[in-house]
This record gives C-alpha cells, sequence and structure tokens, in this order.
C-alpha cells in the first residue's frame, strides 16, 4: 500500500505543477476520477490518469478497483446456475485511451489492460486464481459545466475478456466459469487539472 501511495504521488505531483503553471486551457492535464455503479456492489475504484507529453490527444492511466461480483453476473454462465457461488475481484488497471477529435474531452477509444484477483466461495470453501483482463472501449469525455470545467463525465462501453493465469477456479469439482466476453458499460465520474 506504501508503494502504491508512493507511485500516485510520483504520478500527481508532476501534473500539479504543470496544471499551476500552465492555466486551464491546457493540453496537457492530470485525471482523478471513480466509477460510483461499482459501490452498489460493495466496492470501489479509483483512476489516475495524465494527458501523454508526446501526444496531445492521448492519455495513460492506472486504476484500483474491487467489487463483490452479482450474481446476475455468475449465473449468466449457465455451468454456474444453482451452485451458491459467491465471489469478488481486486485488481489493478493500465488505461490508454486516444481522444478523437480534440484533447481532454469528446469520442474516445481505447484499451485496458489489468490484472485481476478474483476470490470465489462455495460450500463454506474459498479459493483464488489470477487473470489478465483486456478490454476495448469507446467513450465520451463531457465536461457538461461552462463554469467549471474540471468535473467531468466520462459514459463508456467495452468488450472485455479474461484468461485465467494462475491459481484455481475449482472447489468441490465444480469450475466456476466467467463469460468468455463481457459487455462493461461504465460511467466514470471525474475531476481534472
Amino acid at each position: 500500500m506504501k508503494n502504491l501511495f508512493i507511485a500516485l504521488m510520483l504520478l500527481i505531483l508532476p501534473g500539479i505543477c504543470n496544471a499551476q503553471m500552465a492555466g486551464s486551457n491546457q493540453s496537457s492535464q492530470l485525471y482523478i476520477e471513480t466509477d460510483p455503479t461499482v459501490y452498489f456492489f460493495n466496492g470501489y475504484s479509483l483512476v489516475i490518469s495524465r494527458s501523454a507529453t508526446f501526444s496531445k490527444n492521448l492519455k495513460l492511466g492506472i486504476g484500483v478497483y474491487k467489487t463483490k461480483l452479482p450474481d446476475f453476473y455468475i449465473e449468466s454462465e449457465k455451468e454456474n446456475i444453482g451452485l451458491g457461488w459467491k465471489g469478488e475481484n481486486f485488481g489493478f488497471d493500465g488505461f490508454i485511451d486516444y481522444y478523437l477529435f480534440a484533447p481532454n474531452k469528446g469520442l474516445s477509444v481505447g484499451t485496458i489492460i489489468g490484472l485481476y484477483k478474483f476470490t470465489i466461495q462455495r460450500n463454506g470453501k474459498e479459493e483464488s486464481y489470477h487473470s489478465l483482463v483486456e478490454t476495448i472501449r469507446i467513450g465520451y469525455l463531457w465536461r457538461p459545466f461552462k463554469s467549471f470545467q474540471q468535473l467531468y463525465l466520462n459514459p463508456w462501453a467495452g468488450l472485455s475478456t479474461d484468461q485465467k493465469i494462475s491459481g484455481t477456479n475449482e472447489i468441490d469439482g465444480s469450475i466456476f466459469h466467467t463469460p468468455k466476453w463481457s459487455f462493461v458499460p461504465a460511467l466514470q465520474i471525474g475531476f481534472s487539472f
């Protein structure tokens, strides 16, 4: 946790200094955002990203995410129905987004690569495994308030897949399945400076 805090500070401090010097119409910005929908599933998310210095339309970021897996997600795989599976995941993501028409606003396309730990429970037993999760996405960064341009909404939709890379997803002879492809909608709320 201490190393994560130090890494985040190293990412944030240069952005704060640049933001103070460059003013509000800069093409290089620091972003801090969350997806409030994960709080409905007893989770949290935090993403910190920055406009790339080598391309004004490119944004790079890192994030942390945790949620309990809802029953509708677990039972979207017919092999899981009626087996009493419960689960949660925790992971770190790397983000790359490209704004198609203007820096820091409007339509974007991107990709997310994440490393997630899935913890699953069944019949009072628990196992865990790690997955590499890849997502392609399209989004729209919207700054709805003219007098407060730092606040933004970023709805996006993506298509994800994951591959188990270590651990076990089996309890009492039953295998926990995740969808081969998942549609992922999100509404991130953030602040840029």
